[in-house]
């Protein structure tokens, strides 16, 4: 009940927010001119909100052909899904009163599920393949009542509300600009018609003086809104997906199912030989209980295309637009093909890893800065509020390791520092030394500071000086020293690596030396031709590697040319491993022995370079500095 009136009243307050700064919007413009409020912002307001009223009405209609175009997804009613499911789904619609038009199942080897449509009775249910590849009867229910709970909660109507409103107020911001350009036009004409002996337009002049500074405030409250707004939308979502959590829970009075099916999907952990031999396996005996279609057995026997799902966030089961950067895609045994199941050991399966993992979702502050960016709360969040509905059911937590596992360290310097030199940094090298110059000539101009020509360059080399070694320190930090005869490493250890100044302090910007031994099984973006980065998997899992050349146009060209000449061999990369929070590997030099090459990646040296240049464009201003002239 609580997360309810959390979402509610969060779409409440951004609506009454909007009201009011549109009424004190309206308000001003009809006291300056009737028909700047009628045509320049009521009837656009209007037209904004018909608009968006089209668009939701239209939305699951152009969504069932996009999708269908895009995906290639097969349409089915509830009735043909696999019989355990068809009972769930078909006893919960008499049960809340909802309606489930239609089921579409996307070929596609990546688990994710999410529901769109009008209201409570028409709604479509979609589940990729995956969904049944990896998930266990209970989990699949589990994973459904997730969804069912979106439509039995309206949430596409939440989050039609929710995501209208950043819309308005930016159309406000862009309204009032206007208005305010218009009001300095005609104040500016005015005063040059008439420079003397008109009290009555001095008057004038001093009240749409005052009207402007109020459309000044309200365009500033406006941006400042559209941006708030934004982050409150993807607040209300946050509480919409816990609420849905709820709902599964509550109704499947199973709060472990949907806990292993989050892991599976947002942490990638599963099986995927051991489900296709039982499926041939039961072929083989003629012991299918589900009717598959020839597209479905297909897929099963040969295996489906991969490609990651990046849209419809606000209603999947997982944000698959942050999966990259949320899943620690396989800290156990996903994709564990190449291992016998006696090989795998409990330290890799057990709670204690997924909690390790999971610790730097709750504890590294660059999670919850990413989390503010996400339609969905982190997996590890989500884990621990179904711990607590399990207790309460008077079940055991699925993972109980999660709220006691502790990292070393909290990280906030590094945050800090890596906020700086990661983003600040390259701003302060492009603006600094011109804004910095300009100022001092300002200063001397109007007589505020006394400084000879010698002295103000003398002032620029020495900020060029340290910015050059600041740039120099960014570069340490992205790319630390790597050698080849740096220890192989298996992804597991990486990702649950939880040691001071280890693995676990990696972030977006912090890089830490890494070498991995694996297989080149995809692209970075599955399926896309013009992905220059790759998957690479060993025992223990998988990770992004990350290709970047030089120039843009070598990035396609290894795309188009190099990639499909290396997938499914064997490689060595020695890079940088990066938490972002998904686990990438940013190559340094890559080693296929089957085609006896070497792949490099020159930023690291590209860096340095632009380091020792700013060094040196510093100590020249300084030496001219010193000249006499």
């Amino acid at each position: 009940m609580r997360m309810a009136i959390r979402a509610i009243l969060t779409v409440g307050l951004m609506w009454g927010f909007f009201l009011v700064i549109g009424m004190a919007f309206t308000t001003i413009l009809i006291f300056y001119d009737p028909s700047y409020a009628v045509f320049g912002y009521l009837l656009p307001m209007i037209i904004s909100l018909v608009f968006l009223g089209i668009q939701f009405l239209l939305g699951p209609i152009l969504l069932d052909i996009s999708l269908s175009w895009t995906y290639g997804m097969n349409w089915n009613t509830p009735e043909q899904l696999p019989p355990y499911l068809a009972d769930f789904v078909l006893k919960k619609q008499r049960e809340l009163g909802i309606s489930v038009n239609r089921v579409a199942i996307i070929y596609d080897l990546n688990p994710n599920a999410f529901t769109y449509g009008y209201f409570r009775k028409n709604a479509r249910l979609v589940l990729t393949q995956g969904i049944f590849e990896y998930l266990d009867e209970e989990e699949q229910k589990a994973v459904v009542a997730h969804e069912l709970g979106h439509i039995a909660n309206l949430d596409f109507v939440w989050t039609t509300l929710a995501y209208a409103v950043p819309t308005l107020f930016y159309g406000i911001y862009v309204i009032s600009k206007e208005v305010l350009n218009n009001l300095e036009t005609t104040t500016s004409n005015d005063g040059d018609e008439d420079k003397t002996n008109n009290d009555k337009k001095e008057k004038g002049n001093s009240v749409v003086a005052i009207i402007a500074v109020l459309i000044f405030i309200v365009m500033v409250t406006a941006y400042l809104m559209y941006v708030i707004s934004l982050f409150l939308a993807l607040f209300a979502s946050r509480s919409r997906e816990y609420l849905a959590d709820d709902f599964s829970a509550k109704h499947t009075k199973d709060p472990s199912a949907l806990a292993n099916a989050l892991v599976k999907i947002a942490y990638g952990m599963f099986i995927v030989e051991s489900k296709r031999k039982s499926f041939r396996e039961k072929q083989k005996n003629k012991d299918v209980t589900v009717e598959f279609s020839s597209t479905e057995i297909e897929y099963f026997q040969k295996g489906a295309r991969t490609a990651m799902i990046r849209a419809f966030n606000p209603l999947g089961i997982f944000d698959m637009k942050m999966a990259r950067k949320m899943a620690l895609n396989a800290i156990s045994g996903n994709a564990l093909a190449s291992i016998n199941e006696d090989e795998l050991t409990e330290e890799q399966l057990s709670p204690e890893t997924i909690a390790k993992a999971a610790a730097w979702d709750l504890y590294n502050p660059w999670g919850t800065f990413m989390e503010l960016q996400s339609t969905h709360p982190l997996p590890a969040k989500r884990l621990k509020r179904l711990n607590g509905h399990a207790k309460k059911m008077g079940q055991d937590p699925p993972y109980p390791e999660i709220d006691s596992m502790k990292p070393p360290e909290i990280l906030w310097d590094e945050f800090f520092v890596d906020l700086f030199f990661g983003y600040g940094l390259e701003w302060l090298v492009l603006f600094l030394p011109t804004i910095l110059m300009s100022l001092l000539f300002y200063l001397v101009d109007w007589g505020l500071i006394h400084l000879t020509f010698n002295q103000m360059f003398l002032i620029l080399g020495v900020v060029v000086i340290m910015l050059g070694l600041a740039w120099w320190y960014r570069k340490t930090v992205r790319y630390p020293k790597l050698t080849r005869e740096h220890p192989k490493v298996r992804l597991v250890e990486a990702l649950t690596d939880m040691t001071k100044n280890g693995y676990y302090e990696a972030s977006p910007i912090r890089g830490k030396p890494i070498c991995v031994e694996g297989k080149l099984i995809g692209r970075g973006i599955a399926g896309y031709i013009f992905s220059e980065d790759l998957m690479i998997k060993d025992e223990t899992g998988v990770a992004i590697v990350d290709y970047q050349a030089l120039l843009p146009l070598w990035n396609w060209y290894f795309a188009w040319r190099r990639i499909p000449e290396i997938l499914g061999q064997d490689a060595i990369i020695w890079g940088w491993y990066y938490r972002t929070p998904y686990p990438v590997i940013k190559i340094w030099r890559m080693w296929v022995p089957s085609r006896d090459r070497y792949f490099k990646n020159w930023w690291a040296g590209v860096n340095t370079i632009f380091a020792i240049l700013l060094v040196l464009v510093g100590l020249a201003l300084v030496t001219i500095g010193f000249l006499p002239f």
